[in-house]
């Protein structure tokens, strides 16, 4: 395999399942995934592993939401890439999401082809 498919992957997710689907998908990367399952484990995971290569965040977090722990890891590194992924596609959340300077966006249930796309573009 490529040697980009190494990579350090912080996963935000508070639901197993789809935890469980991504960590599978990431392991055609052979990738290091972390999980967090709120906000304020992923900023901890990022304050304390500064080699995170690529966020996946979920939006809709217990606690911390996904857009507020977006804000607070942009103050810790501001360069890691973060795709949004949520259950709920809005043209509003696709903009907040560019705004807040994330790098992709994908709706739940994900397109195979598309997570596959954004997951190479920015690993």
């Amino acid at each position: 395999m490529e040697s980009y498919f190494r990579k350090n992957v912080l996963v935000v997710e508070d639901e197993e399942v789809t935890y469980f689907f991504i960590n599978k998908v990431l392991s055609k990367y052979e990738a290091n995934v972390f999980r967090a399952a709120n906000g304020f484990e992923a900023i901890n995971l990022i304050r304390n592993k500064a080699n995170i290569d690529l966020v996946l965040m979920d939006i809709q977090l217990p606690g911390l939401n996904g857009w507020e722990t977006i804000v607070e890891i942009k103050k810790i590194n501001n360069t890691v890439p973060i795709i949004v992924q949520t259950a709920y596609a809005m043209k509003e959340q696709e903009k907040r999401c560019y705004e807040l300077g994330c790098k992709g966006y994908i709706s739940k249930p994900y397109d195979l082809n598309e997570l596959f796309s954004l997951i190479r573009e920015y690993l």
